[in-house]
């Protein structure tokens, strides 16, 4: 029989370690989570990122009904929406806002 040459044992043995690594690296999940509320079919939240500041805000991007809508900010103390131009807009009953104070918790 004829034995492996060690040049052939190393081209191997770093073939198989490649392979072993290719497999084990862990991309980003890209779930989103998405509900069907009352007035909208469907709501999406597409990135949420929590204030390190106020532990009760919340910086969110939606996708309602498919369409993607712009930043904002939830405070689930006051229950309000701060629209990018500072608007500010107490949440809807049982609308976005809840849903989103309801999944951080």
């Amino acid at each position: 029989m004829s034995s492996i040459q060690p040049r052939q044992w190393i081209k191997a043995t770093a073939l198989f370690l490649g392979i072993i690594l290719a497999l084990s690296i862990a991309f980003p999940a890209q779930a989103l989570v998405c509900r069907t509320l009352g007035d909208h079919r469907s709501v999406c939240i597409v990135r949420i990122e929590r204030s390190a500041k106020y532990h009760w805000e919340y910086r969110v991007a939606l996708r309602l009904e498919g369409v993607d809508q712009p930043l904002e900010r939830y405070n689930c103390r006051d229950r309000l929406r701060v629209q990018t131009n500072g608007t500010r807009v107490s949440f809807d009953e049982d609308g976005v806002g809840d849903l989103i104070c309801r999944l951080v918790k």
